[in-house]
């Protein structure tokens, strides 16, 4: 029973929706439900036709999209899926991922400012994201435009299921993240708490050291067999990156490590959440060549 009323409040919306969005569809629409009948549903076939039309200006958004960003000299493909979540506002129903086919990385980065501008004049408060595939591969990490640009570090994640490329996976990419995330943690732990720590803050910094240590011992132990400049990087990053933590456990800092590190998740660019995005950058790119 509460599938039927769920779909049949879908199918509401989609109509009103879609007549909202073209006007000409009201009359049409109204003079069906006129003849609505329990065998011969009236909603059943205005909600199909407004489904119809909602893909056909969903494929046309697309379109737009890829000619907008193409203008810019960038040669893009455009996809889209359904929203997770219905935003109730927006009809039709969907958001868009902008993906650019580069040789690094670094090259999918410089066209920021462009797709940013694209996305500002388009967006009409839907959500376009912007990712880069290298070596027939999707980057874990992209952009996502919402009023503004985000950094978006769950993109392939999200987008995987509706796209036709394969995300990057890397064990040193996940222990390099790992061990960043779990010293982030300490330091957020340790600025909030100002005191002694009870037992349950305790026990969590405690797991989160546990936990950093593994994934820089994993790098580490791989060290020992190979010679490899990238993860001799991100080890050296690691390394960096928690004697600064153990340093404002010892004294006063201006800026705390776990501020610092969050920074990058608002799109401000520090020393240090560079540092980390040159890291993964290229952990990502060594996984797409290999």
């Amino acid at each position: 029973m509460l599938v039927q009323i769920a779909e049949t409040l879908r199918q509401i919306r989609a109509v009103l929706a879609d007549a909202a969005m073209n006007p000409d569809q009201r009359r049409v629409s109204a003079s069906r439900f006129r003849t609505m009948s329990r065998r011969h549903s009236a909603l059943h076939r205005a909600a199909n036709d407004a489904f119809q039309r909602a893909d056909s200006m969903t494929s046309a958004r697309r379109e737009q999209i890829r000619l907008a960003v193409m203008d810019k000299g960038l040669d893009v493909e455009v996809y889209s899926r359904r929203q997770p979540k219905s935003s109730g506002a927006q009809w039709p129903d969907a958001e868009y991922a902008v993906l650019l086919k580069v040789e690094t990385l670094f090259d999918w980065l410089t066209t920021e400012e462009a797709f940013s501008a694209v996305a500002s004049a388009l967006s009409n408060n839907a959500t376009i994201s912007y990712g880069a595939v290298i070596n027939g591969c999707l980057s874990p990490i992209g952009m996502t435009f919402i009023l503004s640009l985000f950094p978006d570090v769950t993109f392939a994640d999200k987008w995987k299921a509706s796209l036709p490329y394969p995300p990057i996976i890397d064990d040193d990419l996940k222990f390099y993240d790992e061990a960043l995330d779990a010293i982030s943690a300490m330091s957020a732990a340790c600025t909030e708490s100002g005191r002694e720590m009870n037992a349950k803050e305790l026990e969590f910094v405690i797991n989160m050291m546990e936990r950093c240590r593994h994934s820089m011992e994993c790098i580490a132990t791989k060290l020992e067999d190979t010679v490899d400049d990238v993860l001799i990087d991100a080890a050296g990053s690691l390394s960096r990156i928690f004697s600064r933590f153990q340093n404002e456990l010892e004294n006063e800092v201006e800026v705390r490590l776990a501020s610092d590190l969050s920074a990058g998740l608002r799109g401000t660019i520090t020393d240090l959440t560079w540092e980390v995005l040159n890291i993964r950058l290229a952990l990502m790119e060594r996984a797409a060549f290999r």
